[in-house]
């Protein structure tokens, strides 16, 4: 309700910034400083809401995926203010109101979150770009030992892969009885909305004279006929689940030992038609596992990253090498879970330094990310000819300012937007309208 409230009043807000680069970091945060003083009481009040526990999201599991349409969009929107914030404060070099931000931050991640699919990949795009935001912090050494221990625990207990089997679960259980439910109520109307499933984009529904033909004599025997069928197809929905679910839960105990980066490899060959015909269009968006493993990752190297900024509070430069880190600032010597062998590392100057992964390919190279973009990366993991490694870089004194942004990509991948498509669909995040479009019509609204 906060955040309706709002909306418009946050959209006017938004300062215009130049174009033309400034001069320094100084005349940047200046130009910042309006839209950040604008949002303040806002934002506050926003978090207040949250923390009220008393409040409870009312869900109504009759709804069957809609049931998730409010709260997801307000969440994601008010984790990406709360990042741009903490960058802003950082900068300015306001350590306490940083901190502050940062756990405010904690709290959107988790609230409103649960084991359906959707909630945890907003959960893990919230964590994986809030966790980049901490290189603001690092490059000006704001925090305290005491402050940075805390974010240390509250890493600790994140397992973002250790949720795979109970997403699985929870996809079964909230959509398969809504399935039933509607098809017992109106064959019709399910058909309608499954077809659009099927369909790269939406469609628009039976038109009248199929109604009328529903709600006719024929209508009745087609319709009886219709739902036998579909208890058949839904058993075998059933079947289709259960492969899953017991994939999940081979995967997470497979990949307790071995390299992440090795997944694809070890994916089972799976053909969703085998199990009928709601399978192919109900249950590929569940085999996303790569992004909990890659939400993970940056967890891991948050958590590297939080050792070596103590070790820098205490001794006034970071150490020549990670196991420099043990004991005092951590058990073990902090692991790249995609080689099982230690991260990277090299300091930079004695404020600075560098920390990577070998990311989904498993090949060292030396740091570099590659030239990919990163929503072909995402769906193309353990592409061998293109470099991928992920880089947590913190540069100190030596960061540069005005930074140039690079402007996005014309040719942005046809197939990743396909796919987002039909996880906003699968959901009814659609926005309003969108059901006119036709599949020509994509590239040119591309």
């Amino acid at each position: 309700a906060w955040a309706q409230k709002y909306e418009e009043d946050l959209l006017q807000d938004e300062s215009k910034v130049s174009e033309e680069p400034f001069e320094n970091l100084e005349s940047l945060l200046n130009a910042l400083e309006p839209t950040y003083a604008a949002n303040q009481d806002r934002f506050r009040a926003l978090m207040e809401a949250m923390k009220r526990e008393q409040d409870v999201y009312p869900y109504n599991f009759d709804k069957g995926p809609h049931m998730m349409l409010p709260h997801l969009a307000k969440l994601k929107a008010l984790s990406q203010r709360a990042r741009q914030r903490l960058i802003f404060e950082a900068y300015r070099r306001d350590a306490m109101t940083s901190f502050q931000t940062m756990q405010d931050m904690v709290v959107v991640h988790r609230t409103g979150m649960s084991d359906i699919m959707i909630s945890r990949l907003v959960e893990l795009a919230n964590w994986s770009s809030g966790l980049a935001c901490l290189v603001a912090v690092q490059n000006q050494h704001l925090w305290s030992d005491e402050q940075w221990r805390w974010l240390e625990q509250t890493l600790s207990e994140i397992q973002f892969e250790a949720s795979i089997p109970k997403v699985m679960d929870m996809e079964r259980a909230f959509m398969s009885p809504w399935l039933k439910d509607l098809a017992d109520k109106d064959i019709f109307s399910l058909i309608v909305w499954l077809k659009t499933l099927d369909r790269g984009i939406i469609r628009r529904p039976l038109g009248g004279g199929w109604r009328r033909l529903a709600r006719g004599m024929v209508g009745v025997l087609v319709n009886a006929h219709t739902q036998a069928l579909y208890i058949k197809q839904l058993r075998l929905l059933y079947g289709s689940y259960d492969q899953l679910e017991m994939e999940a839960e081979n995967i997470l105990n497979q990949f307790k030992d071995l390299p992440w980066s090795n997944l694809e490899a070890h994916l089972p060959d799976y053909d969703g038609r085998e199990f009928g015909l709601l399978s192919p269009m109900l249950t590929p968006a569940l085999r996303v596992y790569e992004r909990f493993y890659k939400g993970q990752l940056m967890v891991e190297m948050a958590k590297a990253s939080v050792s070596l900024e103590r070790f820098y509070l205490k001794h006034g430069r970071y150490p020549e090498q990670l196991e420099h880190l043990v004991p005092e600032f951590c058990d073990v010597m902090p692991q790249d879970p995609m080689s099982s062998q230690s991260f990277h590392y090299r300091r930079l100057g004695s404020d600075g330094f560098e920390l990577y992964s070998v990311g989904w390919n498993g090949k060292d190279e030396g740091g570099f990310p590659g030239l990919l973009p990163v929503h072909w990366r995402d769906r193309s993991w353990n592409y061998e000819d293109e470099p991928d490694d992920v880089l947590w870089r913190v540069e100190g004194r030596e960061e540069t300012f005005p930074v140039v942004l690079r402007e996005p990509e014309d040719d942005e991948d046809e197939s990743s937007m396909m796919q987002d498509i039909e996880m906003m669909k699968r959901y009814g995040l659609l926005p309003e309208g969108f059901d006119d479009w036709e599949e020509d019509d994509l590239e040119e609204e591309n």
